[in-house]
């Protein structure tokens, strides 16, 4: 690449979640291209040939996704689309340009505790669910692979993510004088989308020496502590409701491969929700 000249990104999933944090941040440092469905239909085979022959993408970032939680799809169709939209890709994926897939750590089998899982117990387990099945079958292709890295995220959360999820519904809630509900407390590992996209950013710029990275924070609490925590930032007093008793199945990740590689300091869950708080409250 000659000097001075921006990397070209092929950013895929552009107008999701996690894709609107990446333009946000990075759009002012490389040229980043993230066409809508009617000009790239990942699905259709031939669309994707004929998007790659007049484009030359340095990288190549795999966000677009079906998630496991998408109530208009059936998980066999979320399994099939999320394999198929990967594969359309690989296919035109020359060996100088390089992809950023952003994983799950659904690969490991959620239908069991996930506890500080390390990137080497992949393959252990099978995931019996479509969407984890799917990221699992993707992330087997990539062990064979020299261009492709996986970013196995976990509890990923910020600005413009669904408002069901929990953080998210747990501040509107807050903000709208409402208890906050827990179907089942549980432990997560989460970690704030601005912390995803300098990783994401690093990994643009710097040569991976693994194929896998837990993306996480590699701290773990659970949702009752969560909810007291966002209580606390946002000066409410309504009452935490949960209704199942027990523990659910934890999720939770060992990222010490990604922390000897990567230096940054990640963003604190208080600081996070605080954030996350004021956003919302602008919105209201």
């Amino acid at each position: 690449m000659s000097a001075g000249r921006k990397k070209n990104i092929l950013l895929t999933g552009g107008s999701g979640f996690i894709g609107r944090n990446i333009i946000e941040y990075l759009s002012s440092k490389y040229d980043i291209s993230a066409p809508p469905e009617e000009d790239l239909n990942l699905l259709d085979g031939l669309s994707v040939e004929s998007f790659f022959k007049n484009q030359n993408f340095d990288v190549v970032i795999h966000a677009a996704n079906i998630g496991e939680y998408n109530a208009s799809e059936k998980p066999n169709a979320i399994s099939v689309k999320n394999i198929r939209m990967f594969f359309n890709l690989v296919q035109q994926l020359k060996p100088h340009q390089e992809m950023i897939f952003l994983g799950s750590g659904a690969e490991y089998d959620k239908h069991r505790d996930i506890i500080f899982i390390t990137e080497d117990k992949f393959g252990e387990r099978i995931p019996t669910d479509s969407y984890g099945f799917a990221k699992y079958i993707c992330s087997k292709y990539i062990e064979q692979s020299d261009n492709i890295i996986n970013l196995r995220c976990f509890g990923v959360y910020g600005k413009y993510e669904q408002r069901a999820r929990f953080i998210s519904n747990a501040i509107i809630n807050a903000l709208n004088q409402k208890p906050i509900i827990i179907r089942k407390n549980v432990y997560f590992d989460y970690l704030c989308v601005d912390d995803l996209v300098k990783i994401i950013d690093f990994f643009i710029l710097n040569k991976n020496k693994h194929k896998f990275y837990n993306a996480a924070s590699g701290i773990r609490i659970d949702l009752i502590t969560l909810s007291s925590l966002v209580k606390k930032i946002m000066g409410r007093k309504e009452e935490i409701i949960v209704q199942e008793h027990g523990m659910g199945k934890e999720y939770t990740a060992d990222t010490s491969r990604l922390s000897q590689e990567i230096n940054i300091n990640l963003t604190s869950l208080e600081e996070g929700i605080g954030k996350l708080a004021e956003y919302y409250r602008s919105q209201h």
